[in-house]
Order: structure tokens, then sequence, then C-alpha cells
């Protein structure tokens, strides 16, 4: 039957002070960590362009684009449907020319200037990429923003007290080994000095222990 404490890096991590100025100075060294960027739903439809096309192709796709371009502006309710029926990208055209949402960086930088330019349920195009050309309507409009400082304090606080143990925690550990043999008669001393629970491991045989952090073959042999 025996008695254990353990010292852990968690249990190291509470141990350290962190302040409120160190939790703010971190959130503002890393506020692009916690921006959350402008997000933007547009649907498409896209008139393909070969690379090495001449310049009777290039022109009788852009004048492919420009009608589909008309046609949209004076029947917008349309545009699902021609997305279907004329465009080239066909992961889109099936969902009626639907991208989904997206922020800056995830869209060739044609497509996706044009689309930060545009109002919500505005039609704009024909858009040169190098895809084609695109006919484009921007759908929504989710504004960026930043999570604040209460929202993120928590998880800053237990980075900084994580970081800080793993430096301290070799020392540590040597600490709390000296400590538990020059007082060998009570953890009690070892438990204070690290804030940690005293645990009742039970009945212990060389073959197994019921509590998981004991149950190691030369941690059962030491004890026996």
């Amino acid at each position: 039957h025996a008695q254990y404490v353990v010292l852990t890096g968690e249990a190291m991590a509470a141990l350290e002070p962190v302040t409120a100025e160190e939790i703010k100075a971190q959130y503002d060294a890393r506020r692009e960590q916690f921006e959350q960027k402008e997000q933007r739903q547009a649907s498409h439809i896209l008139i393909s362009v070969k690379q090495g096309a001449n310049e009777a192709e290039k022109a009788k796709a852009r004048k492919k684009a420009e009608e589909i371009v008309a046609q949209v502006k004076k029947r917008p309710a349309s545009f699902a449907e021609l997305a279907k029926k004329e465009s080239q990208d066909p992961g889109s055209a099936l969902k009626g020319g639907d991208l989904g949402s997206f922020s800056r960086g995830m869209m060739v930088p044609q497509f996706e200037d044009a689309v930060f330019r545009m109002q919500r349920g505005e039609i704009a195009g024909p858009v040169e990429s190098d895809f084609g050309l695109h006919v484009i309507r921007l759908d929504a409009v989710k504004a960026g923003k930043i999570k604040p400082l209460e929202e993120v304090r928590g998880d800053i606080e237990r980075e900084l007290r994580k970081q800080r143990a793993a430096r301290k925690f070799s020392e540590a550990a040597e600490s709390f080994s000296n400590l538990a043999y020059e007082q060998p008669d009570s953890l009690q001393p070892v438990a204070e000095k690290f804030k940690l629970a005293i645990q009742d491991a039970g009945w212990v045989t060389r073959a197994q222990a019921k509590a998981a952090q004991l149950n190691n073959p030369r941690l059962l042999a030491a004890l026996f």
C-alpha cells in the first residue's frame, strides 16, 4: 500500500506568476494571430481561355463573357441558371456558380482584387485571370474582427505559464528529488513546496498498480 506525489509540467505551470501587463503585451505582439479576416462569398461564371490561345479565340471568349454579363445584369435572378448552363468551372457550375466563402490570399489575384472591390449583390466582369474570363456576383460580406483580449486571456496565460515551467522543469525536478530524499519519512514537505496533492495508490502488486501513473515496471520494481 503506497502514497505518492507526481511533479508534472502542468503542476509547475500552475505555480508560475503571470501579470495582466504581460498578458496584454503578448496580445498586442501577436495581434494578427487573433484576427479573423474579412470573408466574402461570391459566385462566378467562367469562360475558359486555353493557354496559348490566339487573338481570335480570345476575342470569341470575351464576347461570350460580355454577353453573359449583359444577361445577368438585365436578369440577376438568372445567374445560377446561366452558371449551370454556361460556366466552364465544373465544380462551381453545379452549385449555380457558388464558390463559397474565402478571405484574401485564397483566390487568384485578379479575381480576388475584383471581389474585394465589389459591393454586396453587385455583378462585375469580365475579369481576366489565368483560368479565363470570370463573370462575378458578390453574394455576402462577413466583416473581419479581432478577438477581444478577454476572449483569449486564458489561452495566453496558460501558454506563458507553460513556457516558463518548461524552462524551469529540470531544475525543479532535481529539487523535488532532493527534498524527497532528504525527508523520506513524509511526502508533506515536497507536496507543500510544489503545491501537489498526496495521492493514495491503494494496494499494489509487483505486476500491477491501479493508478495509471504507477503502472510502470521500473517504478513497481523500485517500490518493492
